[in-house]
């Protein structure tokens, strides 16, 4: 759970500081609609606090309109959806445990702390009221807002929006002395403060002699038959493989057709009879191209020359004269209409004679998916899924039938989520790991990205026991493992030399030999040149006394590094004044982050809730958000 919450930190905070205006709905013993419930309408219960579906679900479509919005309008993935179902229920516990706890401890707003809310800290959706806002600047005025407040009594619409906004911010103002008295326990000390400035400006001076493998000059090792064999032998755990499944399907895709075309054809077409009645090819653009690059420019290309456009574009434009409209041109894009407004020649990019450019305009209408082609690929999904599973119809005959491919994906294990030649999918790979040997999908599994959707229907072909991978399977792995442990014992070889030059009295340069030694500086959570970010190494370097030496260090399967201390830590104090202000705030607020987090978890293990979301959402898995 612990984690959950710290990776919806966002959903934290917007529950705590934003999402207010929904919980006035809450009277507390009541149910979230305020009509009484059937327990089939009910999605679960929340600290007794009655969930009903229509109001949960109200709550997500809103959520999935505002991603709708922020993508451009495109059609959501069902993990999209999926992840909507899982945020909103979180908000919903985070809500209700929190407003337990303000009515425990009996938070309140008197008359004069409304005011003061009012006039230092008002609400977002009274300052974006554009009738409280300074005619100028645009920036709410608090002037205006008293004004008006003092004649709202003259005005019953401004009366009864002002009590709806002061019963907002009653309900507000608990949840902020709440929240702000769990961030006070949040407390950094000087000491946390000086610990982290000296971490990062602490540094001793080192001297590091670094060799990596990938320095070593070239030699060819061919690992032998039997050197890879015992290998293989002494290293099973590292080849076996977890149980997996093999599934088939087949992909019903709603992509657009003959009719589909023939609607675009004949916009484009429609575009073309509105020029002719004299209507202007910008203004056309504007209305009604679907490419958004330019449309608001009223289609227009600017100056272009050949190989800069498609070849059906392009032939189109430099074969007309200036002036014409030519079209519709089709292109994977969709049909064009194009308007060609001039030519003019530019020297050549290679310095040899010219090359022609034309300026030009285009409408784009795009082939789009019409609801005729969708309720025939769904017909067609819901079919081959009822010949197969109902009927029991050998599922090669049946997409021989229907005219359908079947294809084949292996090697599904618990982290899955793509599928080979479509894209994540997630639905399907979890009905493969929940499959018996042989089941079909009972219904199609809906398949959504920005690309490409449509229906999945799928057959579990076998599973796969856990195993050790066969010798030949996994002989390439073997080499390459091999290799590098090869070089990594002449790397070792190297360093092993030098340092055993300074075991017998030499210096760390003249023992170096052809290595290079660079002398750095280095913090305690710092990064070291040519190493890079080594905590264990800093903490190493950094309990060195001068002139002690590290042995020869692994660097992760990278090389090795040796290590002499040139001059002891020592603190840089410069700018301390100005960075404490710095450290201490962003302390404070991971602090009071992981306070708040902290505490909802709390109160949500300590929370009753009956969960039945599963009833009403079976496509989704919403397990993997239990603790």
């Amino acid at each position: 759970m612990m984690d959950y919450l710290r990776n919806k930190t966002h959903v934290v905070l917007f529950t705590l500081i934003g999402a207010f205006l929904g919980l006035i709905v809450f009277e507390w013993g009541a149910n979230v609609t305020g009509i009484t419930n059937r327990d089939g309408n009910l999605v679960g219960k929340i600290e007794e606090q009655e969930i009903d579906f229509r109001f949960f679900q109200a709550q997500i479509d809103n959520r999935l309109t505002e991603e709708r919005n922020k993508n451009s309008n495109q059609e959501l993935s069902i993990e999209q959806r999926e992840t909507v179902v899982k945020d909103e229920w979180k908000k919903l516990i985070q809500q209700l445990v929190v407003q337990k706890e303000v009515d425990k401890r009996k938070f309140s707003v008197s008359d004069d702390r409304l005011v003061y809310e009012f006039e230092n800290n008002p609400p977002d959706i009274l300052k974006q009221q554009a009738v409280f806002q300074d005619s100028v600047t645009g920036q709410f005025d608090l002037a205006k807002f008293k004004q008006i407040v003092a004649g709202a009594g003259d005005n019953p619409q401004i009366s009864n929006y002002l009590k709806g906004i002061e019963g907002i911010v009653r309900s507000n103002t608990p949840f902020q002395d709440i929240q702000s008295l769990v961030r006070a326990s949040a407390r950094v000390s000087h000491e946390e403060i000086m610990e982290e400035f000296a971490g990062q400006n602490k540094k001793a001076k080192v001297a590091l002699i670094s060799y990596v493998r990938v320095n070593l000059p070239a030699m060819e090792y061919e690992p032998t038959n039997e050197e890879m064999r015992a290998y293989y032998d002494s290293h099973l755990d590292d080849y076996n493989k977890k149980e997996s499944r093999e599934i088939e399907y087949v992909f019903f895709e709603e992509k657009p057709g003959d009719i589909d075309k023939n609607y675009a054809l004949n916009d484009a077409k429609d575009v073309i009879r509105k020029l002719s009645e004299g209507y202007e090819f910008a203004d056309l653009a504007k209305e009604y191209s679907e490419d958004t690059s330019n449309k608001d420019k009223g289609g227009d290309l600017g100056f272009f020359g050949k190989g800069r456009m498609v070849k059906p574009f392009e032939d189109a434009v430099f074969n007309a004269k200036p002036g014409d409209v030519v079209g519709p041109v089709e292109t994977q894009f969709g049909y064009h209409v194009i308007k060609v407004e001039s030519f003019r020649e530019v020297d050549a990019k290679d310095g040899k004679g010219k090359d022609k450019e034309a300026k030009a305009r285009h409408i784009l209408i795009k082939v789009s998916t019409g609801p005729e082609t969708i309720e025939v690929v769904d017909s067609q999904a819901n079919t081959f899924a009822r010949m197969v599973a109902e009927e029991g119809i050998d599922f090669t005959e049946a997409a021989d039938s229907l005219k359908t491919k079947v294809s084949k994906f292996d090697n599904i294990l618990e982290d899955t989520k793509f599928i080979s030649g479509l894209g994540n999918s997630v639905p399907t790979v979890r009905f493969a790991l929940k499959a018996s040997s042989g089941q079909v999908t009972n219904k199609p599994i809906r398949f959504s990205t920005p690309n490409k959707k449509g229906w999945i229907v799928a057959r579990l072909v076998k599973i796969v026991p856990e195993h050790v991978q066969d010798f030949e399977k996994v002989q390439s792995q073997v080499q390459n493992a091999l290799i590098q442990a090869n070089q990594m014992d002449r790397t070792k070889e190297v360093i092993d030399k030098v340092y055993a030059r300074i075991q017998e009295g030499k210096s760390l340069v003249d023992a170096a030999d052809t290595l290079k030694v660079d002398t750095v500086d280095v913090a305690l959570l710092g990064s070291i040149p040519n190493v890079g970010k080594n905590l264990e190494l800093n903490g190493k370097i950094h309990t060195l006394k001068v002139g002690d030496i590290i042995p020869p260090y692994e660097l992760e399967n990278r090389g090795y590094v040796i290590a002499q201390l040139v001059e002891e830590a020592k603190l840089d104090t410069t700018g301390i004044a100005r960075r404490k202000d710095i450290i201490s705030n962003r302390l404070k607020r991971v602090k009071e982050s992981n306070t708040i987090v902290n505490w909802l978890e709390k109160l949500e293990e300590n929370a009753q809730v009956v969960d039945n979301r599963d009833k009403f959402y079976p496509d989704y898995d919403l397990s993997s958000e239990d603790s």
